[in-house]
Parts: C-alpha cells; structure tokens; sequence
C-alpha cells in the first residue's frame, strides 16, 4: 500500500485558496477532499512502491489531449453550477425589488389618499346650512314666544 503526499495548498493563490475554502465549507468536505477531487489524486510519496515508482518515473506516452484537460472537466461543472446559482439569486433579487417597489407605490398611493381626504374641508354639520339655520332658528323663536 502505497501513500500518497498531501497536497500543499500554500502553493496556490490566497484568492483561489479563499474561493475553493468556501466552495469546500459550502459542500460540507474537507478543503484538502475537494481540491483533491477537483484535481485529482496527489502523486504518490518517495516511499512508495518501487514498482509503482517505476512505472510512474517512466516518460508518458504522448495523450490526445493536454494532462490538466481531466482536472478541468469538474471545474468548470463548478463554475457552471456556481454561475447558475448567481444567476438564480440575481432573478431572485430583482423580483424581491420589483415587489418591493410595489409594496411602497401602493403604500405611498395609500398614504396620499388618506392626506387628501384629512385635508379636505370638513362637511357642514347636518342643519347648519343657510336654510336649516333659519328653519332652526324659527323654530326656536315659536317655542318661546
């Protein structure tokens, strides 16, 4: 059984190292388990097999494609995914803004109409009219008199 060396993560970019910290927190699995599975198995340590350090030392034949062409495959299914998922929170934002936006010109069109109405002058009590007010007062002086 042979063991394989760890992967360093000093060796790659802060910024990078940040993303893939939260992209791996956001998985649920150590950093060091998603970078591996993003870009493969590490290779192995000097104390391996010596058959397997053998075949390993031995120059590769020429691939069709380039060696990082694997690794590349599940990146940008992640990047894929990550850009779907903003894609969907930037829709879900601007439908939260439109509603909001509606919510307030109703409210503010509530508002107003309340203001309207408060500052309209009040309607004559009923009987206080140029007509009622005489019938009113005739009908006060024929009680008295």
């Amino acid at each position: 059984m042979s063991k394989t060396a760890s992967i360093s993560i000093d060796s790659f970019d802060p910024e990078v190292l940040a993303a893939a910290r939260e992209v791996a927190k956001r998985a649920g699995v150590p950093l060091e388990s998603w970078i591996e599975s993003v870009t493969g198995p590490a290779q192995p340590a000097a104390g391996g097999k010596p058959a397997e350090a053998a075949s390993e030392a031995a120059p590769a034949q020429p691939e069709s494609k380039p060696p990082e062409a694997p690794a590349a495959a599940p990146v940008d299914a992640s990047l894929a995914a990550m850009m779907r998922r903003l894609d969907a929170l930037d829709r879900s934002l601007n439908e939260e803004r439109e509603a909001s936006k509606n919510a307030a010109a109703r409210m503010i069109g509530e508002i107003e109409s309340r203001l309207a109405t408060k500052l309209q002058p009040a309607p004559a009590p009923a009987g206080t009219t140029g007509e009622g007010l005489t019938g009113r007062l005739a009908e006060i002086e024929r009680r008295m008199g």
